[in-house]
Parts: C-alpha cells; sequence; structure tokens
C-alpha cells in the first residue's frame, strides 16, 4: 500500500496543490469571517483535490483487492471504495 503513497506523480500533484493553496492564503487569510467568500481559483483546488482523493481510494482499494487479504466485494464508486479503505485503515476516515 505504500507505494500509492510515494507515487511520485501522485506527490508531486499534492505539492502542487499545497502550493496553490498557500499561494491563495497570501492574499486571503484563512478565517471565519472569509468562510463565505468564493473564488474560481479556490473552487478549482477544492475540485482537484477531491479528485485526488477519488483516485487515492480507487487505487487502495485495488491494491487491497489485488493482495487477496479478505473477501472483498466488488466496489465500483467512491462510497464503495471508502468502506473497503476504512476496513483496512479505521483511522483514515
Amino acid at each position: 500500500m505504500m507505494e500509492i503513497l510515494r507515487n511520485p506523480a501522485r506527490l508531486n500533484f499534492y505539492h502542487l496543490l499545497e502550493k496553490d493553496l498557500e499561494e491563495c492564503f497570501r492574499y486571503v487569510e484563512p478565517c471565519e469571517v472569509h468562510h463565505k467568500m468564493h473564488s474560481d481559483q479556490f473552487a478549482r483546488i477544492i475540485l482537484m483535490s477531491a479528485a485526488e482523493i477519488e483516485n487515492a481510494l480507487r487505487d487502495f482499494y485495488r491494491v487491497r483487492k489485488d493482495t487477496g487479504q479478505t473477501r472483498i466485494k466488488k466496489a465500483v464508486n467512491i462510497h464503495q471504495w471508502h468502506g473497503v479503505v476504512i476496513e483496512k485503515f479505521p483511522k483514515f476516515d
């Protein structure tokens, strides 16, 4: 499972998202006053982060399924992948 976390492409993408968010925070402080603020940049970061979470869950599911350690039902969406990952990593939730 660790090979998923050490994937250079995934790590690079994560670091790019992190830098984008840090850049945004140079102009908009993350505080309660700004919770209602809308920005195309923030929307892009949120959508890209959600897609990356979905990809990571799918990859964890595939690795877990391929190891054959447990009986794993066929999972085809993010909710089902999440359930499989939580069985192995309960603190992930």
